[in-house]
This record gives structure tokens, C-alpha cells and sequence, in this order.
């Protein structure tokens, strides 16, 4: 049997170039992520710590930063470390692993540069030496067909799973532990925890680095009973720090009811001070609320550790203009129509709608189904929508 903690993407040095401004804070909070990974790894009694790549964000990190995660990784002795280069930490001639900081490594921490035998697993990895390929790194290695050992394959890269990758992202066939032979094969790469099936795992960046990563603070705890067994897989939340994103749709007349629905979600989250937050407006809005809208975050300032307001919200036009603008298109006059009609009659729940307004009912309600709400707030965002486009056409 091996028990053992899978994490990847520590991205130690990290630039933080979405809130630069606390970026000193952000490079913390992975030392005391770090922390919290050695606890477990010790509470729990693994027979080793797996880092599957990038434990550096690049190789120009500082010794002193070396030194410092080779510190925190002491105290995980006699436990041994195994660290997989990654796209970010390549070993290349100038590797950080080639650098005097590195060679101060204590015994237990080693580089997976070639296969690792334990007293249950053979540990083949896949180390990469550069920053970009099209290569599969997993086309690389191979387990002996006569060992009677847990055999766990070490890769950096993404899964080719159509729409999830770049090409130059060194591809990983998503048939490799198949092709390989792996009883589990722990990747590193995506920042997000991701499970392609029961031998197959990206544990996700223990410490968030970005507001587009949708379940990253984790490292995975893993049990392998013998060759052939399937591997028990747990997930442990270890992150410092939270990123979250919040958005809300604004509709001429409704914004300030929308934009305070959004603000007493956003009142209740917890530990506002260890968490960074990104709001998104989107929608239309009147002159006024898009001039005074700063104000409303005023208050969030002061409770978050990073507040960032992206309004994509647009200017609401005047139907008198619009109608102005599209006098001379009977294109435009007769969808202008048939929205005024469709919004009026789903507004009242009565009148007959024409044939056009029938058809464009029925492809709003596949859209956003039949409450009487979604479908009146559907027909003013197609009538703003028909307003921006005309008075793009017209400029």
C-alpha cells in the first residue's frame, strides 16, 4: 500500500499580475499554504509529498525564496519530497535546481529527473525542459512490464481534450494510464482540481492566483491499496487566501434593486479581509446610475483585501432616438415592432401576439424558460441590444 499527498503548482515567486498592488501579500500567503501542506502531510502519515510541477513561478525566483520553501520542507524529514520541473521551472542550463540555493537541498527533498523506487511504488516521471512543446511528455516514459509495484506517473501538462488545450501546452493523450499501464498518474498544469477519471488527477494550485480558476486551493490525499487498485482519492482545502468573482445583469429602471441584491450577497461572505474580489456589472443602465455607480463599493473598500469593479455595463438608450436613428431602415422599424409588441403583451400576460412574435417567444423561452419575469427583462435586453446595434450603424 502508498499513501501520499499529490499537489502541484505552487508557483512559489508568484507575480500576482491581477492585483500587483498587494502582490507582496499574495507571495505570503503561499508560504503559510505551504505550511498547511506539511501539517497534513505529517498528520496524515504519508510515505511522501508528490509535486508534480512548477513549485517555482520561474527560474529567476531568489535564493533567499529558495532557501525559504527548502526551509518550510525540513520539517517534512524524513519524509521525502519528489519535485517534477515544470513549464515554469524547466531544467534548462539555467534551471533554478542547477543554482547553489537548490544544492543546499536536504537529502529527503529530491528532483524527479529519473524513475524513484519505494518500498511499494515506482514513481516514473516526465520532467520538462522547456517552456512550451507539442510534444506529450507522457510519450517519454514507460513502466517495466515485470514490476510488481503501484506504478504512479508524474506529468506537466494539459489533457488534449478538445476546447481545454493549446497545442504547444505539452498535449497529455487523455488515454494515458491506459497506454502507460498506471495505477494513477498525478498531473500538474491546470490550477483547478480536475478528475478525468478514477487514475487520473490535477490537484489545482493549492493557492489561488487567479479569478478565473473556479476550484484551485487543494491538494489531493492519495491511497493505493496495491498494483490494479483503484486509488482512493480526497480532496483537502488548503488555501490562505479567496478569489471570487461576482456579477450582476442591470436593466434600465432596475439597477439600483439589482446592483443591492448583489451587494447584501456580497455583505455575507466571510473573512472579507483574506479575500480578493472582482464585480462585474454588466447589462444596460440610465446616465445617472452609470455616473454615480463608484459609490455603491465605496463601503467595500475597507473589508476586502482587494476590490476590483469592472463595469461593462452600457448607456441606456432613448426609444425617441432609436427611432430616430432607424427611420430610414424598415428592417430595423419592423423588429423595433414586433419587440414593443412582444415586451407589452408578456408585460399585461395578454393580446395576441403576431407570427414573428411567436417565433422570437419561443426562442427566448429556450433560453431563459417561461417565468413571466425572465421573459419581459429577455424582451427589453433584445430591444437594448437593437439599440446598440442601430446606433453603432448609424456612427
Amino acid at each position: 500500500m502508498v499513501r501520499f499527498i499529490h499537489t502541484a503548482d505552487w508557483q512559489i515567486g508568484f507575480e500576482a499580475r491581477e492585483a500587483a498592488e498587494i502582490g507582496d501579500e499574495l507571495r505570503e500567503a503561499r508560504f503559510e499554504t505551504i505550511e498547511k501542506i506539511v501539517e497534513i502531510a505529517l498528520r496524515e502519515r504519508v510515505d511522501f509529498l508528490l509535486v508534480a510541477g512548477d513549485l517555482f513561478e520561474s527560474n529567476f525566483v531568489s535564493p533567499r525564496t529558495v532557501q525559504r520553501v527548502l526551509s518550510l520542507l525540513t520539517g517534512l524529514h524524513p519524509i521525502p519530497v519528489y519535485v517534477l520541473p515544470g513549464n515554469h521551472d524547466p531544467y534548462t542550463s539555467s534551471s533554478i535546481y542547477r543554482g547553489k540555493a537548490w544544492s543546499h537541498a536536504p537529502d529527503h527533498i529530491k528532483l524527479l529527473l529519473e524513475p524513484v523506487e519505494t518500498a511499494d511504488a515506482l514513481i516514473v516521471p516526465s520532467p520538462l525542459y522547456q517552456k512550451n512543446s507539442i510534444e506529450d511528455p507522457s510519450a517519454k516514459i514507460s513502466f517495466p512490464p515485470d514490476k510488481e509495484k503501484i506504478k504512479i506517473a508524474v506529468l506537466h501538462g494539459s489533457l488534449a481534450i478538445q476546447g481545454m488545450y493549446e497545442h504547444d501546452d505539452f498535449p497529455i493523450s487523455p488515454d494515458v494510464a491506459e497506454r502507460l499501464g498506471a495505477d494513477y498518474v498525478a498531473l500538474g498544469h491546470w490550477h483547478s482540481t480536475f478528475r478525468l477519471n478514477d487514475r487520473v488527477y490535477y490537484p489545482g494550485t493549492p493557492e489561488p492566483t487567479s479569478f478565473s480558476e473556479r476550484d484551485s486551493g487543494n491538494v489531493l490525499l492519495v491511497e493505493i491499496d496495491g498494483p490494479g487498485s483503484l486509488p482512493a482519492v480526497k480532496e483537502i482545502g488548503v488555501k490562505t487566501l479567496t478569489w471570487l468573482e461576482k456579477s450582476a445583469e442591470l436593466h434600465p429602471g432596475r439597477e439600483r434593486d439589482l446592483l443591492e441584491a448583489l451587494l447584501e450577497e456580497i455583505r455575507k461572505i466571510p473573512q472579507k479581509h483574506r479575500t480578493l474580489l472582482r464585480i462585474r456589472l454588466a447589462g444596460f443602465a440610465d446616465p445617472e446610475f452609470l455616473r454615480d455607480s463608484g459609490k455603491y463599493f465605496e463601503e467595500l473598500e475597507k473589508d476586502f483585501l482587494h476590490l476590483d469593479v469592472k463595469s461593462e455595463a452600457k448607456l441606456a438608450p432613448d426609444p425617441g432616438e432609436i427611432e430616430k436613428i432607424a427611420a430610414g431602415s424598415l428592417l430595423i422599424k419592423e423588429i423595433m415592432k414586433e419587440l414593443l409588441n412582444l415586451k407589452d403583451a408578456l408585460a399585461g400576460h395578454q393580446g395576441k401576439l403576431s407570427d414573428e412574435s411567436e417565433r422570437l417567444l419561443e426562442r427566448i423561452r429556450k433560453n431563459f424558460g417561461d417565468h413571466p419575469l425572465d421573459l419581459v427583462s429577455s424582451a427589453e435586453e433584445a430591444l437594448m441590444l437593437l439599440a446598440e446595434l442601430t446606433l453603432s450603424h448609424d456612427t
